[in-house]
């Protein structure tokens, strides 16, 4: 996959601004620089918001997610074309800032996934070195890496009609929502294991226990300690992998309630990455948890067949699936087996209306555009053509 080009002029796509949209003639005279209370009524749809303002109500759009009775200190950035108003809470901006990084980080490898799969072994095998010292028990070693090996699409997982569900947990992508949602409710029901038994939260112990085991460096052999420092960076690199499809998901998630999810696919000794986003058609069924009427398009790269995509329409449990391939051979050969994926499909419970599979050109390039329409992309922070 060729690298995204990060525009360094531009700026970051989540924003500390509220744009106040629609009618503002209820709205006393504003000047820039003002510093104003604004009051979050409710919100009316993702990112779009019911101020309370100088004793005025009015419509507004913002980046970062607000809450219904959420008390914000603003300052009047611009008053024209449309009104700006810039969050004061360094809470806000600290965690706007975070989100902006890791969007940067993942955009400048996006194949991060891949690398930290295809390192496993060397991971592995530091883990298990007895001479590091670690406060970990065999099990405790055993599960961090299985936790791994759950998160590839393999012939051990793929017999797992819940894998995509599975991987969103193992991975700890929602972790802290998970959090969130703890907080909110008062109770740690329903949230206790996605803050514990995921490869995020596993990092972070291992992570505590690498940073025990070097404040002794003073006793440890130039060897062991060398050791020591490779699995630190290993650990540190996947714990930022994690994170920045954390933040690709929080935007995708505000706008669009969607799921972003870069898979890693055995193929032989072969690991591609598979691109899933996964976009409901209605918001409210997201916000309930689940996907009933969602559009699934997945881009995959493979030896023999090419550059794919695939775009699932499930409507209710009725599916329509069309296959899209760049050479004859390869539709020819996807034709050959699509009965069997109809069957397969059907055996788990959908009722498919179609599958087809059509020739098309330039899968990389349908790839690119698709990504540069998405919400975490909109803005011109990269060049995916470059």
């Amino acid at each position: 996959m060729a690298a995204l080009v990060i525009d360094p002029k531009m700026a970051g796509f989540v924003s500390n601004q509220v744009v106040l949209t629609g009618k503002t003639e209820a709205l006393p005279r504003v000047a820039v620089g003002e510093t104003l209370e604004a009051h979050v009524l409710q919100m009316l749809s993702p990112g779009k918001y019911l101020l309370a303002l100088k004793n005025a109500t009015l419509t507004a759009s913002s980046d970062l997610p607000l809450q219904a009775g959420e008390k914000l200190q603003v300052r009047v950035a611009a008053t024209g074309p449309q009104i700006l108003l810039s969050i004061l809470d360094p809470a806000r901006q600290s965690v706007q800032g975070k989100v902006q990084e890791q969007l940067l980080q993942w955009r400048a490898n996006p194949d991060a996934l891949l690398s930290m799969m295809n390192r496993l072994t060397e991971f592995s095998q530091l883990l298990k070195s007895e001479t590091l010292q670690l406060k970990m028990t065999p099990d405790e070693v055993t599960g961090l890496i299985r936790l791994f090996d759950q998160m590839i699409l393999s012939p051990r997982t793929k017999v797992d009609s819940l894998f995509v569900r599975n991987f969103v947990n193992t991975s700890g992508l929602l972790m802290e929502k998970a959090l969130g949602d703890m907080i909110a409710s008062g109770t740690a029901r329903g949230a206790a294991a996605n803050l514990t038994d995921n490869l995020k939260a596993s990092l972070l112990r291992l992570a505590d226990q690498i940073f025990r085991a070097q404040a002794q460096a003073d006793k440890l052999q130039p060897q062991i300690l060398s050791r020591l420092q490779n699995l630190a960076s290993l650990t540190s690199d996947a714990l930022k992998t994690i994170e920045a499809r954390q933040a690709v998901n929080v935007v995708f998630q505000q706008s669009d309630q969607g799921l972003y999810l870069q898979i890693p696919v055995a193929l032989g000794d072969v690991l591609r990455l598979a691109d899933v986003f996964i976009r409901p058609d209605d918001g409210n069924d997201a916000k309930n948890g689940g996907f009933a009427n969602c559009t699934v398009t997945i881009f995959l790269s493979l030896d023999f067949l090419g550059e794919i995509s695939i775009e699932a329409r499930l409507r209710e449990g009725n599916l329509h699936c069309v296959i899209s391939c760049e050479d004859d051979d390869s539709r020819a050969l996807i034709t050959d087996h699509v009965d069997r994926l109809w069957t397969a499909l059907e055996d788990l419970g959908y009722h498919v209306n179609a599958l087809n599979c059509l020739k098309v050109r330039d899968m990389e390039s349908r790839r690119s555009e698709f990504l540069a329409g998405q919400s975490f992309s909109e803005i011109n922070l990269i060049n995916f053509f470059a």
